[in-house]
């Protein structure tokens, strides 16, 4: 049987397609017959208008279930024949694609449109694969990447069999084909998705007792369907949609994309899925076209061209409404709005769009919009859901009646249990509202009434209850059997080269500086300032004093610009980390860019100071050791602010780290006058190191003597009077020694931000 119900033998994912449109059946000669089933649309062979009740079905026939998606005979043979060898148990689902038919010939398939076949796809090249007739039919790969039936094509000519299916990317088309035609359709259609008893148990942070967070949940969606996961604050909702788009991890059971189990993480599954996050996952100084752009470019190979990312973006923006002036508009801040709370959840939206997920997650898209923005968004998803063919899963908080009515399918849960799944309206309120009907009632109510129960009672109800065996039970066995995709999944997508990925990451992070200009020209502005306090201050101290505080102020440089870097992007971070982006990438662009920054303030800070002060040392070497701090400072500071929990944390603990570095550097009390424990503590400091560089450099030129027993230059210049060596040369030696530390210093710290950031709980 073949039809939009999951019941049928053969489900095709398209509205047009009646609930049992059809049946092939074999007669005594084994010819297969078509039969149409009374379908709203009709059934056709050749075109839609020729329709037919009881036909003979030949393999280059062209089946018209709807007008505009005609299906190759061969494809319902193939897939008829291979439920009749399973005994009738065999299930499989079709996506209508786009159909060709061609003579012979070379048949050029790729992204470009001048191809015979077009796959508008990131990742697939303007020409990607040929197909041609030599003493019968071939296929080469001609960019690399290419299956046939599962086997990489590479450097040589495969020969066709009628049936083949080549695999590009996520896409998927079968051929069939005789000596003078060949028949390609588009046959890749999204996930469907399987949860078998899932349940996630964690220990209470009040009483240390376990607790259950989710408890056997089980729940099956098709691809085409759009599905709302609702429930009261706290009833789990997010914790499901993490565990299902794979994010996180669930104590018990197992989820399924296609039949395949995937574990969180896994890259051949995530990087075929979308999913949006709650937050708005923006930056507010690009462009809503430059923040699309830069997004999908670490997501898909060196080969994809900018023009081809640029026209992708576009085309995504003009399915979701977002017209050429919103796309040139700044995305702007959350307290500097310039895009509207709707237009700014369908940019997120969009983000995941441009590189076509199988599947698509969202948590909360609609919350804090006007019931106005909440259709559009709601709107936008049905027509993804329908036109993709790809399932859709959203978590939302009481939605209107129109909003919640566009729903197909609904899940409701309460303290982690599954209490109902099932059809959206009119069954999802009428299962649980019985004396209103359920146009009157809506959402809310059932919201309501879910208040008054106690979730064991109602999870036990719905157990008892037809739609739990309809949509758990039958649902669970339909697929078990049910071959959705004899392709399984496709493989991981390739992402941009990771040289690549750090020259965009740091282009992208420079222009959202620059944009900033005046956050920026404060921090350049401090170096100036502060150089000139230094040398007005001090010009008539001792020079080691200015000395150990250009080291002081350039760790502090650096520290202060980056200790909010990583803990106010953490979302956004982990959301592009999930996508493919290397972490080294993305840290690299922030070291680059503050780098640079510190060493103009490191310049601006030496040269200002030394208008004031009498110093001898090369004020190069000096801007030089200077700078090397600042970079153990920058690394200091992006580990704070990888190891911080909220802004103010990282805030609070930044002078908390940057105090002993003045106690234990070196100038407050000589070195060899500390005990054996400040002493050790004393090799830790940056500060110590960089202070007895510029001591050696000024040393250098300018030999002091040594007026009283504690003279602080005293700590760095215990040569002996025999040394053959020349003092400058040994003093030389000494600053590179104390650098190499500070290098080290910086090597460390970076690492263990690299580390952290890595590590799958970050």
């Amino acid at each position: 049987m073949i039809g939009r119900s999951p019941e049928c033998d053969l489900v095709i994912n398209n509205h047009f397609i009646s609930r049992r449109h059809a049946e092939l059946v074999q007669d005594s000669n084994g010819q297969l017959l078509l039969r149409d089933l009374g379908s709203s649309n009709g059934t056709g062979i050749g075109s839609i208008t020729n329709q037919v009740q009881d036909s003979p079905l030949q393999e280059m026939d062209l089946v018209f279930f709807s007008e505009d998606y005609p299906v190759p005979g061969g494809v319902l043979m193939r897939h008829f024949h291979h439920w009749l060898h399973s005994n009738g148990t065999a299930r499989s689902s079709l996506t209508l694609g786009d159909v060709k038919v061609f003579g012979q010939g070379v048949i050029r398939i790729g992204s470009s449109p001048e191809c015979e076949v077009c796959l508008p796809v990131l990742g697939i090249a303007h020409e990607h694969v040929s197909v041609f007739y030599d003493n019968g039919w071939q296929v080469a790969d001609l960019a690399g990447d290419a299956f046939l039936n599962g086997e990489e094509i590479g450097n040589r000519t495969m020969a066709l069999e009628s049936g083949s299916v080549i695999e590009v990317e996520s896409e998927a088309v079968s051929l069939t084909f005789s000596q003078q035609q060949m028949i390609i359709a588009r046959q890749r259609s999204g996930f469907a998705l399987e949860a078998d008893q899932l349940s996630l148990t964690v220990k209470d942070r009040t009483t240390g007792e376990p607790r259950n967070l989710l408890s056997d949940i089980s729940v099956s969606v098709l691809p085409g369907e759009l599905v709302a996961l609702m429930g009261p604050s706290g009833s789990g909702k997010t914790t499901l949609l993490n565990i299902l788009a794979g994010i996180s991890s669930a104590s018990r059971g197992e989820v399924k994309y296609d039949g395949v189990p995937v574990a969180a993480g896994d890259i051949r599954a995530t990087s075929h899925t979308g999913y949006v996050p709650q937050d708005d996952l923006l930056y507010g100084e690009l462009t809503v076209a430059e923040s699309l752009y830069y997004s999908t470019r670490y997501r898909v190979p060196d080969s994809v061209s900018n023009e081809q990312i640029k026209r992708k973006v576009a085309e995504v923006c003009e399915v979701l409404g977002l017209d050429e002036r919103i796309r040139g508009t700044l995305i702007g801040s959350p307290e500097k709005k310039t895009l509207s709370g709707g237009q700014r959840k369908r940019v997120n939206l969009a983000m995941e769009l441009v590189t076509d997920p199988l599947i698509l997650f969202l948590d909360e898209p609609t919350s804090g919009l006007s019931s106005r923005d909440t259709r559009v968004v709601v709107d936008a998803l049905r027509d993804l859901a329908s036109s993709m063919s790809i399932a859709v899963i959203v978590t939302i908080h009481q939605p209107s009646l129109k909003v919640y009515q566009t729903f197909d399918k609904v899940l409701y849960l309460k303290d982690g249990k599954l209490v109902y799944y099932g059809n959206a309206f009119p069954d999802g309120v009428s299962y649980f509202i019985h004396d209103e009907a359920p146009e009157v009632a809506g959402a809310d109510a059932v919201m309501e009434a879910l208040e008054d129960r106690h979730a064991h009672d109602a999870a036990l109800d719905y157990t008892r209850s037809s739609a739990f065996q309809k949509f758990v039970q039958q649902r669970a066995q339909l697929l078990s059997v049910m071959h959705h995709s004899d392709l399984g999944l496709p493989a991981a997508r390739a992402s941009e080269s990771w040289f690549s990925q750090v020259i965009h990451a740091s282009l992208r992070y420079g222009k959202c500086r620059i944009r900033d200009w005046q956050a920026l020209l404060i921090q350049i502005m401090q170096g100036p300032l502060v150089g000139a306090l230094l040398g007005i201050g001090l010009a008539s101290v001792r020079v080691n004093t200015p000395l150990f505080l250009f080291v002081f102020v350039a760790i502090w440089f650096g520290t202060n610009n980056t200790a909010r870097e990583l803990v106010s992007e953490r979302t956004l971070f982990r959301r592009e980390k999930r996508s493919g982006a290397a972490v080294g990438a993305m840290l690299l662009s922030k070291l680059s860019m503050n780098s640079l920054v510190t060493l103009i303030q490191c310049v601006l800070l030496v040269l200002m100071a030394s208008l004031f002060l009498d110093l001898t040392l090369n004020l190069g070497l000096a801007i030089g050791v200077c700078w090397l701090a600042s970079l153990v400072g920058i690394s200091l500071g992006l580990l704070i602010s990888a190891l911080a929990k909220t802004d103010v944390a990282a805030i609070v603990i930044t002078p908390l780290v940057l105090i002993p570095f003045i106690l234990f550097g070196g100038l407050l009390a000589p070195i060899d006058d500390l005990k054996a424990g400040p002493k050790a503590i004393t090799q830790l400091m940056p500060t110590r190191w960089g202070y007895e560089a510029l001591v050696h450099a000024e040393k250098i030129s300018h030999e002091t003597t040594e007026e009283e027993k504690t003279n602080p230059f005293k700590t760095f210049i215990e040569f002996r009077a025999d040394d053959a060596d020349s003092g400058n040369g040994r003093r030389t030696r000494k600053i590179i020694s104390c650098m190499s530390v500070l290098f080290g210093q910086f090597t460390l710290f970076f690492s263990m931000v690299w580390i952290r950031v890595k590590l799958k709980s970050y």
